[in-house]
């Protein structure tokens, strides 16, 4: 089950200023610079419990930006250079060191809800009481450079992993003709200097003379280097990723890792994304508060799901002997299984079991998984489209409408027959988004020929949203007499039944939802 979207590699930084940039053309709040947090309260009782009192960071104690980057001269030197940087966005002042707000002053911020995603050594998580990481490290050394290759190796434009008896290698490629290459040093390498020693050229000469090994007898050779680096291996997850419903930690300030598998961002963005829906509904009076709890139980059992395929990745590629296949098939199925297309979350307030629901009527659709991808046809135009994409990223919930083949008289009128309920549904509570007009987006889907229904046959329960043709019923297992299912604003499945199940699912979601106030 993977993503129907082009892969590609972006650079953090490139992400993190197009985040700003959106943040910015939507009038949302200014990320702060130079401010640091130095203490933090919780008192339930106060309207805003979260209190935080932050200092704002003289000018003068701010590190200064500095390259690694450098070129490698005939007699072996390194000529510093300034580093290959592209501008993102509108605002230069993104890239220069600077200070909001009084330098030396402070300021108490109160909030309902805190949120720590300020890496491994978080300082949200060393406020939390008890919160430990726990986990080990291994004395494995391995070396990051990015480079501008010299190379006469046939795959250096691709990513992959290279396993020798001399070490292993993974490449990625990168921008501006750029390739990153990750280094297992040999066994006997000095891991106990290895954090202290600070002589770039000597630290680079190590990683491309142990690349070199590694490559033979293919030529890795290379002109400029922007960026290298040395670490050690450590996996740990900390014991909770949430305080009192009321402070969150997540990303790297949750699970530490290598970087091998690539999943690092990823995990951390899938964290951030799950919690961030759900506190929208809560702030916007649409979910009930407790359902908060469900960002622990369904992301930290992800996070010991990361350090299980970390820990088999690194035992993968630290092997020094013949390849093993069976171990590689085993990391691949892990891969597929944690890039967030195949994540099982466990039945839950917002995730119902089998018994409150009717899995049967799109027996193809698991409960708590991502809902995988179908193509569909417009009834408008028969543009080809991809399900996928009609589930914007807006806060909206989904309920989707299978309605089997509608050219049959009795099977429209079975499904208008259900429009007026599912209308009252959509309006019976408050969307997560001043942007939205309901909570509930409908999307129906019908197995026929567009030619043989038209729009004016379909009850206003399903507009304005566009009725859709396709072959997904057949994927799906949809049953004949059509199914309902509804999609999470993170296309997570949460309920599946049959339309003579909707009542089933206006009472399940009086679990969770709050009532639109009728003042």
């Amino acid at each position: 089950m993977r993503s129907h979207l082009t892969v590609g590699a972006i650079h953090q930084g490139f992400i993190e200023a197009a985040l700003l940039e959106g943040i910015r053309s939507r009038q949302g709040p200014r990320v702060q610079r130079g401010t640091q947090p130095v203490a933090m309260e919780l008192d339930e009782h106060h309207e805003y419990p979260v209190k935080v009192r932050l200092r704002h960071s003289f000018k003068s104690e701010l590190l200064h930006p500095r390259a690694s980057a450098y070129t490698l001269q005939k007699d072996g030197t390194h000529k510093h250079e300034r580093g290959s940087i592209d501008g993102y966005g509108t605002d230069p002042e993104e890239i220069v060191p600077r200070v909001d707000g009084i330098e030396g002053s402070e300021e108490i911020i109160r909030a309902k809800y805190l949120i720590g995603t300020d890496g491994a050594h978080s300082w949200v998580r060393r406020q939390l009481p008890g919160v430990t990481m726990e986990g080990d490290s291994t004395n494995a050394v391995w070396g990051v450079i990015d480079v501008v290759p010299l190379t006469d190796w046939p795959d250096v434009r691709r990513a992959c992993n290279i396993m020798t008896e001399r070490g292993a290698c993974i490449v990625i490629p990168r921008e501006n003709n750029m390739i990153r290459l990750y280094i297992q040093f040999p066994d006997d390498y000095n891991a106990e200097n290895s954090h202290s020693r600070t002589d770039g050229e000597v630290v680079c000469r190590d990683i491309m003379d142990t690349a070199r090994k590694i490559f033979a007898p293919y030529t890795m050779d290379y002109k400029y280097c922007d960026w290298w680096t040395l670490y050690r291996v450590g996996q740990r997850v900390a014991t909770t990723n949430s305080h009192m419903n009321r402070i969150f930690i997540g990303g790297d300030a949750v699970h530490t890792h290598s970087p091998k598998a690539g999943q690092g961002m990823n995990v951390s963005q899938q964290d951030t994304y799950n919690l961030a829906w759900k506190l929208a509904g809560v702030l916007r009076n649409q979910l009930h508060p407790s359902i908060l709890e469900t960002y622990q139980s369904e992301r930290l059992p992800v996070a010991h799901q990361l350090m299980a395929l970390d820990k088999e990745m690194a035992k993968l590629l630290t092997t020094r002997g013949p390849f093993d296949p069976d171990a590689a098939k085993l990391v691949h199925g892990m891969v597929t299984k944690q890039n967030g297309t195949y994540l099982l979350y466990s039945s839950s307030r917002l995730i119902a079991s089998a018994s409150t629901c009717n899995p049967a009527a799109a027996n193809n659709i698991p409960l708590g998984i991502r809902l995988s991808n179908a193509q569909v046809f417009s009834q408008a135009n028969d543009v080809k489209t991809n399900i996928q994409a009609l589930l914007k990223s807006d806060g909206s919930w989904r309920l989707l409408v299978f309605a089997g083949d509608l050219s049959s008289s009795a099977q429209l009128t079975y499904i208008n027959t259900y429009g007026p309920q599912i209308l009252s549904l959509c309006q019976r509570y408050p969307p997560a988004s001043t942007r939205l007009r309901s909570w509930l987006s409908v999307l129906l889907f019908h197995s026929g020929k567009t030619r043989d229904v038209e729009f004016n046959d379909f009850h206003e329960a399903y507009f304005p949203l566009h009725p859709v043709h396709d072959t997904a019923h057949e994927k799906y297992g949809i049953v004949t007499k059509g199914a309902l299912v509804l999609v999470r604003p993170d296309q997570y499945v949460a309920w599946v039944g049959g339309l003579e199940d909707l009542g089933a699912l206006e009472t399940w979601c009086e679990n969770f939802m709050l009532e639109v106030s009728s003042s």
